[in-house]
């Protein structure tokens, strides 16, 4: 018996699905073609700060801007741009998150699946490591025993460290 057959025969396909949209780490949007809200998962409600019955029947755009639009093309809505982008999230408390999304355009007629990611934590991560390890290259220079200088695309100095200074 293979794995699906197992899955099949223990868990029916909509319990599956639904176990799969509720539990995702990341939050989970069904809209419509006018960025209506029809369904959303408890990532998202957590991550946008409203309760699902808060979200069902809202705009998308109320709270993000996708940088993918979608346009008619005849009946059919067709993605005009990149489906993946990152892009600020403004929370009914007045907060700021910037987070990642990505859209599925029609994964059902007139249905589209946007996941979000919070990428705030990340960002201030990856903020907090460069400057990091500017300290480390600043204090590098201005103790070595060499002398260290910059220069801008002009030949302009930019930066002596204190051995070039003292020389």
């Amino acid at each position: 018996m293979t794995t699906n057959q197992t899955l099949e025969l223990n868990y029916p396909n909509s319990y599956l699905l639904q176990a799969i949209f509720e539990r995702n780490p990341d939050g989970m949007i069904i809209t419509d073609d006018n960025c209506t809200c029809l369904e959303v998962n408890t990532a998202a409600c957590n991550l946008l700060g409203l309760t699902r019955l808060e979200l069902i029947g809202r705009s998308l755009t109320d709270f993000i801007e996708l940088r993918c639009s979608l346009e008619r093309d005849g009946q059919n809505l067709v993605p005009t741009e990149v489906t993946r982008a990152c892009c600020p999230l403004h929370r009914t408390d007045g907060s700021l998150r910037e987070v990642e999304y990505a859209v599925a355009v029609h994964y059902l007629p007139n249905l589209h699946l946007i996941t979000l990611r919070d990428s705030s934590h990340s960002q201030s991560a990856r903020a907090e490591l460069l400057h990091q390890s500017q300290e480390r290259f600043l204090h590098l220079v201005q103790t070595s025993s060499d002398w260290v200088w910059e220069i801008n695309e002009n030949c302009v100095y930019t930066y002596c460290s204190p051995k070039v200074m003292r020389s």
